[in-house]
C-alpha cells in the first residue's frame, strides 16, 4: 500500500521560506526590497505600461485563480469518476490560504505605499496562490511528473512575479516568500498516494500485461 511520503523538495522550500520570513521581520532585506522598487518604478516614470502590468493582478486575482482550479477539478473529477482530486485541490489551496493569512498575521510588513494592511504585505498570496494553483493542475493531471513539466508550469508564477514587481504591488521579499510558500505546499502535497485519482502502474506489471 502506497503510504503518503515526505520529499525531500519540502524541506528545501520549506527551509529557504523560512530564511526569507526570518530577513524580513528583523527588516534585513528591506534595502534590497527598495533599490528593486526604485529600479523598476525610478520616480516619475509611472507610465502606461506599468498601469497596464499593474492590472493584471487585478485580473487574476486569487478568488478568480481558485474559481479556474476549481472548475479544472470539477471536470477532472466527472472525467475520472472519482472524489480524490477534490480532496486533493482542497487540502492544497486550503493549506497555502491558511500559511498565507497565518504568516501575514505574525510578520506585520508595509506595502509598497507604506500602508499596514489588516493582514500585511508578506507573504504575496498572488504568489503563492498562483504557485498553488498551477503546480497543482500538474499534479492532477499526471500520476509521475517530470522535470520538464515544473519547467514550464513555473513559466506562469514567473509571469506572474513580473507584473507584482514591475506594477511596483509587492517587493522583491514578498514574492519570493509567497513563491517559496506556494512551492513547499505544492511539494508536500505530491506525496499524497494517488492523487492524481489515476492508480500508477508499477513499470514490472505494465511488461507483465498481455498484450492486445
Amino acid at each position: 500500500m502506497t503510504r503518503f511520503r515526505v520529499g525531500p523538495m519540502v524541506w528545501v522550500f520549506g527551509a529557504l521560506f523560512v530564511v526569507v520570513t526570518v530577513l524580513v521581520a528583523d527588516h534585513v532585506i528591506r534595502h534590497l526590497d527598495q533599490s528593486v522598487y526604485d529600479w523598476l518604478t525610478p520616480t516619475g516614470s509611472w507610465n502606461q505600461t506599468h498601469q497596464l502590468v499593474s492590472d493584471v493582478p487585478d485580473w487574476t486575482a486569487p478568488h478568480f485563480q481558485l474559481v479556474a482550479f476549481g472548475i479544472f477539478v470539477l471536470v477532472l473529477v466527472r472525467r475520472r469518476r472519482s472524489l480524490t482530486p477534490i480532496l486533493v485541490a482542497g487540502l492544497l489551496v486550503g493549506l497555502a490560504a491558511f500559511l498565507v493569512l497565518a504568516v501575514k498575521r505574525m510578520v506585520p510588513a508595509v506595502d509598497t505605499g507604506g500602508h499596514l494592511s489588516g493582514a500585511g504585505s508578506y507573504p504575496s498570496g498572488h504568489m503563492a496562490m498562483t504557485v498553488a494553483t498551477v503546480g497543482g493542475v500538474l499534479l492532477l493531471l499526471t500520476a509521475k511528473t517530470r522535470w520538464w513539466q515544473w519547467v514550464l508550469v513555473s513559466l506562469v508564477p514567473f509571469a506572474m512575479a513580473c507584473c507584482l514587481l514591475y506594477g511596483a504591488i509587492h517587493w522583491t521579499s514578498d514574492v519570493i516568500g509567497g513563491a517559496l510558500l506556494g512551492a513547499t505546499v505544492v511539494a508536500l502535497v505530491a506525496g499524497v498516494p494517488d492523487r492524481a485519482g489515476v492508480k500508477q502502474v508499477p513499470a514490472r506489471q505494465r511488461s507483465d500485461a498481455p498484450a492486445r
